[in-house]
């Protein structure tokens, strides 16, 4: 583009962003900022993105800092710093190594339909550690990492991360939650509106649904439980009813007295 485009955004925060390596626009909006980090300081590519959040704190924009996988322990050193807390840096910035994107390049260019395919490549800076169990044997105390969100989209078949989750984030956006935002807390991926109003996890073709429930809740063909709920697997001859039974978790959650405490889970 020759120039930036005029956006809804305060003077000071288009500065901010005009000052960022690279931004994502789609229909006058920005769907993600990236600070690519070769020879530069890492530091100073995580403080533009903290301007950012500082100047709009309640920004959905999605933010990533590419670097060498030789700098990652500089980009975890960095973003850790107590200067970032406040903004909740770690859980708002995620890392793409340079080789990452290379390998994926091709598959990106074919499917990327919004930045959520990204969350396929990149990572969270922070990962919990849970413990490994077993009590009473050799090693049984040690500790290893959660499974995560993207992890298990690694282990999917390849069309759920690149074909399907971009499509059906893009439906739930057009049909139920036109100011969508997601965010990712350990093996599962939260979409929220305000509130949050549906859950998904990975099977090896599909996703779980988890979607906010009440005694109002309809679901005329009966594919949902109260305390399961339904499969949602890529090509599903029934996607239209399943958005349905999206909007209706979406409806309840914006109850003014629903704790998002009722869920409709998986059945199979």
């Amino acid at each position: 583009m020759k120039t930036f485009p005029s956006m809804p955004l305060g003077e000071s925060a288009l500065r901010i962003i005009r000052n960022i390596d690279v931004v994502w626009i789609r229909n006058k909006s920005i769907e993600a900022a990236f600070e690519v980090e070769s020879t530069t300081s890492i530091y100073s590519g995580l403080l533009r993105l903290s301007d950012l959040l500082a100047s709009q704190p309640n920004i959905s924009v999605r933010l990533f800092l590419l670097a060498e996988e030789k700098r990652r322990k500089e980009v975890q050193r960095n973003v850790t710093r107590p200067t970032f807390a406040d903004l909740d840096l770690p859980n708002r910035v995620r890392y793409i190594s340079f080789e990452k994107l290379l390998a994926e390049h091709e598959n990106l260019i074919r499917y990327a339909e919004s930045p959520a395919i990204l969350e396929r490549i990149s990572e969270e800076f922070t990962v919990p550690i849970e413990e490994n169990g077993g009590g009473g044997g050799e090693g049984g105390d040690r500790k290893k990492p959660r499974v995560t969100w993207e992890a298990k989209l690694n282990w999917a078949d390849p069309k759920v991360a690149l074909e399907f989750l971009p499509k059906l984030r893009s439906r739930i956006k057009s049909d139920v939650a036109t100011e969508l935002t997601t965010r990712t807390v350990g093996r599962w991926l939260y979409f929220q509106d305000g509130k949050p109003f549906c859950v998904l996890w990975v099977k090896k073709r599909g996703f779980m649904v988890s979607v906010a429930s009440d005694d109002s809740f309809r679901d005329s063909k009966g594919i949902s439980h109260p305390v399961k709920g339904f499969f949602f697997p890529p090509g599903h001859d029934d996607v239209d009813y399943g958005l349905k039974l999206i909007a209706e978790g979406h409806r309840i959650a914006k109850l003014p007295s629903y704790p998002w405490a009722g869920t409709r889970r998986p059945t199979r």
